[in-house]
């Protein structure tokens, strides 16, 4: 039988009884259970971010290429809205090691497509890697 609060867990088992400090939190319409204080990581792969990442770095190569005039004509040939099209649009230069967290689901929890598109993508790279510090993360 397992008890759980919003700090403690308890298991009892023939007589055994371990207690675990926990945080209940929601991300995304999920309940995750955290150790308090632990830095949260996602420990899953965001297929919505990978997925805008993938977009908005195949709409940028489209666009450097010459083959579309502009992210108006790329959006409106795939089915997208130009403004979302333009929130994206940054994550295509977003820094290679964030990327490849994002990719193997080890993102701060806190990283998710809002969080990145919410406001103005910073464009240098130490800039990004702080306001992924900032959201939780360690590098």
């Amino acid at each position: 039988m397992v008890n759980v609060t919003t700090d403690t867990a308890v298991r009892s088992d023939a007589g055994l009884t371990v207690t675990l400090p926990i945080e209940l939190k929601h991300r995304q319409g999920a309940a995750v259970i955290e150790a308090p204080g632990a830095p949260g990581v996602a420990g899953r792969i965001d297929r919505a971010l990978v997925r805008a990442i993938a977009l908005a770095r195949s709409w940028s190569i489209r666009l450097a290429s010459g083959d579309a005039p502009s992210l108006k004509t790329v959006s409106m040939s795939e089915g997208y809205c130009d403004h979302y099209a333009a929130r994206l649009l940054p994550l295509a230069w977003l820094a290679p090691d964030l990327v490849e967290l994002i990719l193997q689901g080890r993102q701060p929890a806190a990283i998710s497509l809002g969080a990145l598109t919410r406001r103005p993508l910073p464009v240098s790279w130490e800039d990004q890697r702080q306001l992924f510090r900032g959201l939780g993360g360690k590098r």
